[in-house]
């Protein structure tokens, strides 16, 4: 089951390679919040965003359409 949820904070991560975005997101449902990496549009507070299919380990997410 793919998790869903709303970012509560974000920001942009400029290291040695390309640079890439990690959210605070409160899980639907409330209580639970994770820190993911956001693929794809970027995300802003209080946007709606969804899991993706991933080969990492690391939870991913996308903004929900």
């Amino acid at each position: 089951m793919m998790r869903e949820g709303i970012v509560w904070s974000e920001t942009v991560v400029h290291g040695m390679g390309e640079p890439y975005q990690l959210a605070l997101v409160e899980l639907q449902g409330g209580g639970r919040r994770l820190l993911v990496r956001v693929r794809g549009e970027r995300a802003e507070v209080g946007e709606r965003v969804r899991e993706r299919e991933s080969a990492s380990e690391y939870p991913e997410f996308e903004v929900s359409k």
